[in-house]
């Protein structure tokens, strides 16, 4: 496994998912600013899984086609130009939409961040990768809630979607700078290993 390019992918998965569940304690407080009821605000939640559902089932076929990075890059400027219009809502009809939005390119983010890790694991250490793409995720999902909470309560109910504006910008522009040069966005990302030129556990997709 590539460890230095492992590495910087994990710590953008971990920074996508800080930036997911910072909004979630203050999320249900931002939807009843709107004036409407829990019914209502627990809609919210349920757009955001709608978006990645929508994504989800097309995305691992994208991925393929037009490579990991590319659809990393795009997802997650997606995402964080998603919260960052959420941050500005100005009735409950917006917020929903770029709720869906956000759903969308966090789905995109994650099915062609799992596809690079393994990718990066080869056949030989595909396992660990993708406990470490788990682990990544996990770490941002556990932290953001209390940040979240911190964050609500000092400035507001609409600061946590602006965090997490500024926390994928920062895994989008991490990912641009940290990752080794032959995986950086302007070649191919993956390409067809022969088989007759590599060792058996070594055959498979491989970035480039």
């Amino acid at each position: 496994m590539e460890r230095a390019a492992g590495w910087v992918l994990g710590a953008s998965v971990t920074i996508m998912a800080l930036g997911l569940s910072i909004m979630a304690p203050a999320l249900p407080l931002f939807g009843r600013t709107f004036g409407v009821g829990a019914a209502m605000v627990g809609s919210l939640v349920s757009a955001y899984a709608v978006g990645r559902l929508i994504l989800d089932l097309p995305a691992g076929h994208l991925v393929d086609r037009v490579g990991r990075r590319p659809v990393l890059l795009t997802s997650a400027i997606v995402v964080a130009v998603a919260a960052l219009l959420a941050a500005t809502a100005g009735n409950f009809a917006q917020l929903i939409a770029w709720r869906v939005l956000q759903g969308a390119g966090s789905g995109l983010f994650t099915t062609a961040a799992m596809a690079a890790m393994a990718d990066l694991g080869g056949t030989v250490h595909r396992g660990r990768a993708l406990s470490m793409f788990s682990g990544a995720f996990l770490i941002g999902s556990s932290l953001g809630p209390s940040i979240g909470g911190i964050v609500a309560a000092h400035w507001g109910v609409r600061a946590p979607s602006r965090c997490t504006a500024c926390w994928r910008f920062s895994a989008w522009s991490g990912y641009i700078s940290g990752c080794p040069k032959r995986l950086r966005p302007g070649r191919r990302s993956i390409r067809r290993v022969s088989r007759a030129s590599v060792p058996n556990h070594s055959r498979g997709w491989t970035l480039c």
